[in-house]
């Protein structure tokens, strides 16, 4: 029963797809990059998210400056994340990246799945 919800919800929602791919740096001072604006007066569901880094770091994804999830990579990696459910941000809220590299200069590069309401 709950697979047959989940795979429902699945297709219903995840039928109008659209993405942002956003890539920047940090050199172990800190740095916040939107990944994805929406539209004024929409709000973004974001369905899935690729996050890649190539060195050691800490990422936090935040709906403008509230952070939602931590991640800490410790060596290069790439990340698909399949959310189970949708995650939904606030009207006009942006989706933002904050990377924080551990040592000398690291990339992230991040692809966001999700629609906007």
């Amino acid at each position: 029963m709950v697979q047959d919800f989940v795979t429902r919800t699945l297709e219903e929602y995840r039928d109008a797809k659209d993405y942002r791919y956003a890539a920047f740096s940090d050199d172990t001072t800190g740095t916040t990059q939107a990944v994805w604006t929406p539209a004024t007066g929409k709000a973004i569901r974001l369905a899935s998210i690729i996050i890649s880094v190539d060195n050691a770091c800490k990422v936090e994804l935040r709906w403008d400056t509230t952070t939602f999830t931590h991640l800490e990579f410790e060596s290069r990696k790439a990340l698909p994340i399949e959310l189970a459910y949708d995650i939904k941000g606030g009207v006009n809220e942006k989706l933002n990246c904050y990377l924080l590299s551990d040592a000398s200069t690291t990339n992230i590069y991040i692809t966001a799945i999700r629609c906007e309401e």
